[in-house]
């Protein structure tokens, strides 16, 4: 899991108490990093977060996330049953390839 930064103030800069504490990343005339701009609303960790920038919510993002992207790779896993290849298959180990039809099964998995 990403966990959040926490904005390093540097020379004349201070914190702002009422603000997110996480250090976002703007691109200009270069890369720095400054305070979020957003009030806090969750206190985890120790820290004030805002609704984007909580351990919790990011946690929550980076699972939502993940199970698209398994449920993307079982769909894709399974799609060669629905194109006509398990009968294909049927017929190799109906001949006395079985063989061959696990290895053509193997690289189908690892493909997806």
């Amino acid at each position: 899991m990403n966990k959040p930064r926490v904005w390093n103030p540097r020379g004349h800069q201070e914190i702002d108490p009422s603000r997110c504490e996480a250090a976002v990343s703007t691109v200009g005339m270069g890369f720095y990093d400054h305070q979020c701009k957003r009030k806090w609303k969750v206190e985890e960790e120790g820290h004030r977060w805002c609704h984007q920038h909580s351990p919790s919510a990011l946690k929550a993002r980076e699972e939502a996330e993940d199970k698209l992207w398994r449920d993307k790779a079982a769909r894709r896993a399974n799609s060669y049953k629905n194109t006509g290849l398990s009968s294909v298959l049927r017929r190799l180990r109906d001949a006395g390839h079985e063989d061959l039809a696990t290895k053509v099964e193997s690289a189908l998995e690892k493909k997806s």
